[in-house]
């Protein structure tokens, strides 16, 4: 997957997208999926212009902070996350971890 290039301007690839109606559409930043370095706020920014439909960013998320920072400063209406539940420690040890519920509380209220 992911190896057949198409002729297609990405604006034009999100009009098709935008008449299809759909409920929600998935956002990956590929660039930054599994590195652990932030969602880039920017680019999701953009893209939640350009679809009409609610956005789930996809791709970087370093903390629960920054997390939080993608709710409180763009307008996204879900956050992907894996490798910042998965990996811990500067081995990158997989240990499945997920945040507690007030944790869960804080990213929610930008705590």
């Amino acid at each position: 997957g992911g190896t057949k290039k198409i002729q297609l301007l990405l604006n034009d690839y999100i009009e098709q997208i935008n008449d299809l109606e759909v409920g929600e559409v998935i956002v990956n930043d590929v660039s930054r999926e599994g590195t652990l370095l932030g969602y880039d706020l920017d680019f999701f920014q953009n893209m939640v212009s350009l679809f009409d439909s609610p956005v789930i960013a996809s791709g970087g998320a370093k903390s629960l902070l920054n997390i939080s920072e993608l709710f409180k400063i763009v307008n996204v209406c879900a956050a992907g996350i894996g490798s910042l539940f998965v990996y811990h420690g500067v081995n990158r040890a997989v240990l499945v971890t997920y945040p507690s519920h007030k944790e869960k509380l804080g990213v929610l209220n930008g705590n």
